[in-house]
């Protein structure tokens, strides 16, 4: 049986943290340890974790608080005693079967790298709806990279959510786990070196949960910096370790993160020169010059700006 360690990072989630810790004490697969990486929490939240009494928790608190949810997964990481990491985020939940559905695969196939799973998404309003990779795709598989990638692109995100992912600690290791220096998007990029390395095997059973009801969570921040996923598909591009086939979806991987990413500053704030420098503009015509015309209307918009306050 596999061994695995759940690695949970903390940062003023007090009134999530104990029924998601609880989701994990709840599954009809039993981890070895639940690690609860605290990020320097101001509202109480590990110590309504102490208080639950589970031997298997561990506190492990950060040398610097507010490191970033990455640099506090890293930490759990580095200590886990666990083969495997399942990865939960503080305000998510699992079903019951959530690792038991993920560890059936990893039983199945010994030389995989990582599983994954569909996922829900449960709205403010209490909507639920299923991830868009587990409405196409229905019951197990196993993907190597050029799949992954194909599947990112028809899917137009990436297929892979923390919360619903069991990785090989070793692999982890290998990577020097998740760029901890971004603080969006690093994620994506460590599903990509991952996938890179080996096979993902795949359930569409959406076991884990993501909350979109909670204030306070990042995902929709724009920073004028490149994506991380862009930095490292231009790095596998240049080694040249892959078929042409697979360097083009690559490709058309960083072009849809890069159009994805700039279109939530469109209109907003100027559009960096970066964005089109990494852009492949013989794989997205249409994107590449989309992205032209909105940075063209924010040149006209500022130089508008400028007349008024002249």
């Amino acid at each position: 049986m596999a061994d695995v360690s759940v690695v949970i990072p903390l940062y003023n989630k007090a009134s999530h943290i104990v029924e998601t810790v609880e989701s994990v004490q709840r599954q009809t697969y039993q981890p070895t340890e639940i690690l609860v990486v605290d990020d320097g929490s101001t509202d109480g939240g590990a110590t309504l974790v102490e208080s639950m009494n589970d031997p298997r928790i561990e506190i492990i608190r950060t040398e610097r608080a507010r490191s970033g949810p990455s640099a506090a997964r890293n930490i759990g990481i580095w200590q886990a005693k666990g083969d495997w990491i399942a990865l939960l985020d503080a305000d998510d939940t699992w079903e019951t079967t959530h690792l038991a559905s993920l560890t059936k695969l990893i039983e199945r196939d010994r030389l995989l790298t990582c599983a994954f799973s569909s996922w829900q998404i449960i709205y403010p309003d209490g909507r639920r709806s299923q991830d868009a990779c587990g409405k196409q795709i229905q019951g197990e598989q196993v993907f190597d990279f050029d799949a992954f990638l194909e599947l990112w692109l028809r899917r137009r995100s990436c297929p892979m959510w923390t919360s619903a992912t069991l990785i090989r600690r070793s692999e982890l290791i290998a990577i020097g786990g998740f760029p901890s220096e971004y603080r969006r998007g690093e994620d994506k990029a460590t599903w990509l070196r991952l996938m890179e390395r080996g096979r993902g095997a795949y359930s569409s059973v959406p076991a884990a949960h993501y909350n979109k009801a909670v204030v306070g969570q990042e995902s929709s921040r724009f920073e004028p910096f490149l994506h991380p996923v862009v930095l490292i598909a231009e790095r596998m591009i240049k080694e040249m370790r892959h078929p042409p086939a697979t360097l083009r979806k690559l490709q058309r991987v960083s072009n849809l993160v890069t159009w994805q990413y700039a279109r939530q500053a469109a209109f907003r704030r100027p559009i960096p020169d970066s964005f089109l420098d990494k852009f492949y503009w013989r794989e997205g015509y249409a994107s590449y010059l989309a992205l032209q015309i909105i940075r063209l209307f924010d040149f006209m918009r500022l130089r508008l700006l400028q007349r008024r306050s002249a």
